[in-house]
């Protein structure tokens, strides 16, 4: 059956639906992260080999910032910080 322009979409996952390798794959990183050690084996590894664990970093880190400017000083850099990584975990769920 060849394309037809103006028709409408068949068949394909729902739009957000993870790939299921891509989920399979992320499950079993987390569960070898768990069996190294968590979050302690992440420690060793930032004292071991900073470089790699800056490199892990960089890839949490947001590529484009949403900066706001405003004249609440009463708010202080961290509260500011935290309520904008709360904001970026969401957008990623």
């Amino acid at each position: 059956m060849p394309f037809e322009t103006g028709h409408k979409k068949m068949g394909g996952r729902r739009k957000g639906v993870a790939n299921q390798t891509t989920a399979k794959v992320k499950e079993a990183i987390l569960s070898a992260f768990d069996q190294v050690g968590g979050e302690a084996y992440l420690v060793k590894v930032a004292n071991d080999d900073p470089k790699t664990f800056c490199a892990l970093l960089a890839r949490l880190l947001p590529t484009e910032m949403k900066a706001e400017i405003s004249d609440s000083t009463s708010e202080s850099i961290v509260e500011r910080l935290r309520r904008g990584r709360a904001r970026m975990m969401l957008d990623e769920a």
